[in-house]
């Protein structure tokens, strides 16, 4: 198999980090994915399938690509050779044949040994990552950074996808481990009662953000990674995570959630998971505050690539590189 994907799976946009736009993925070690999906259905923040060409925007000028505490010149944009692949070619609200659409896509990324870094999108499009994922890698675990489950009793109706279920619908499909999974960050209130316990029930491991304040951020990752072990690991990474002080445009902001400092450190602190997969989600322009959201999406999204480079084994030794 070439390292050349299929023209009919994709379509051009502008990219992140304004990094060569190809199919081609001959020397890539990742590739940046858009899927600007949502499901239509949130009555008042429809828009995250705009977040992918916010996120570019946004990257162009205002992330930049070395950390200044490193005592070397270390790129984790160069060292991945990262290249974006544009936007899958999606219709929002036609939810069944957009998540084979994605899968397909991602899965050729997948195939030829690159690591997909996602970006949506509302949390539908988290299912079709672990479906790509779980193909390759059949012991795929996830580490979810969410103010809620998306593992929602809903799931039982087979006709159903939607934001609320996408967690729920991967256990059922046997797309994740779920007795190794995490939920992290969990807070605010819910239409049904008892999400938790459905969460739970289904295998997962639920955490509220207030175990950030009593576990401090060393301590999560200490847990995170005693519970994922060497498994190979989605992390997806919903920005309504963050509190909406710092990220008000998101598909459905709850209060009380992390601030950017408390974000970025957690997920500098996750080096030595085995990652495999990433995306960002739920990003929502329209209720954006001058691209805000979407400035700290695409600082999420480097620090993404700062972790498939650990995971890669691509940092040099003896260089901090975080």
């Amino acid at each position: 198999m070439t390292g050349k994907l299929p023209n009919s799976l994709f379509r051009t946009v502008g990219t992140y980090l304004g990094v060569p736009q190809t199919l081609d993925l001959t020397g890539a070690k990742a590739a940046v994915i858009g899927l600007p999906f949502d499901c239509g259905r949130h009555p008042r923040r429809v828009g995250a399938r705009l977040g992918p060409a916010a996120i570019r925007y946004m990257s162009t000028d205002m992330v930049r690509h070395y950390r200044p505490d490193d005592p070397g010149d270390f790129d984790p944009v160069r060292a991945l050779g990262l290249v974006d692949c544009g936007d899958v070619p999606v219709v929002s609200a036609e939810v069944e044949s957009s998540v084979e659409t994605m899968a397909e896509a991602i899965s050729a990324v997948v195939e030829r040994g690159v690591v997909p870094i996602c970006m949506g999108g509302d949390g539908v499009i988290s299912l079709p990552q672990m479906q790509a994922l779980s193909r390759k890698y059949p012991d795929l675990c996830v580490l979810h950074f969410d103010s809620h489950t998306d593992a929602y009793p809903e799931a039982g109706n087979e006709s159903e996808i939607n934001p609320a279920t996408t967690f729920a619908y991967a256990v059922q499909k046997g797309y994740v481990d779920a007795s190794r999974s995490i939920h992290f960050g969990l807070r605010g209130f819910t239409y049904v009662p008892r999400v938790f316990d459905y969460t739970q029930g289904l295998g997962y491991q639920t955490i509220p953000i207030e175990a950030l304040e009593s576990e401090g951020v060393a301590g999560l990752a200490k847990r995170f990674k005693e519970t994922v072990g060497d498994r190979p690991v989605f992390l997806c990474f919903d920005m309504d995570f963050f509190d909406p002080s710092a990220a008000p445009g998101v598909f459905t902001p709850a209060w009380g959630g992390a601030t950017a400092r408390e974000g970025l450190a957690l997920l500098r602190a996750l080096k030595g998971i085995n990652f495999v997969g990433f995306d960002v989600n739920t990003l929502t322009p329209g209720a954006d505050l001058k691209g805000q959201t979407a400035w700290l999406a695409a600082t999420v999204m480097l620090e993404f690539c700062y972790l498939a480079c650990d995971s890669l084994g691509l940092t040099p030794k003896g260089e901090a590189a975080y």
